[in-house]
């Protein structure tokens, strides 16, 4: 299992607050981490951060470990940080 600590602001922070989500698998990336937030949190987090007809990240600017996350398949590591950026702050 890996354990991500998710950082959000803005809206985003009312929804997900500041924690951690764990993964069951070891082979997790950017993009399993914002689907496992995805099936939580339900339509309000999705319809923030993945366009509804592609299912692209559209909205936010995502960060790991205080770097631009461009490749969402890049893999997580148990302790790895994600922060959520909206567009709106410079994302």
């Amino acid at each position: 299992m890996i354990r991500v600590k998710v950082t959000s602001f803005f809206t985003m922070r009312e929804l997900l607050g500041d924690g951690q989500i764990v993964l069951s698998s070891n082979n997790c990336s950017v993009m399993t981490a914002l689907q496992a937030l995805s099936k939580k949190h339900g339509e309000k987090f999705s319809s923030q951060v993945f366009d509804a007809k592609t299912g692209d990240i559209v909205f936010y600017r995502i960060v790991v470990n205080n770097r631009h996350c461009e490749n969402l398949n890049a893999p997580l590591q148990d302790g790895d940080e994600i922060q959520l950026y909206p567009a709106m702050a410079g994302g």
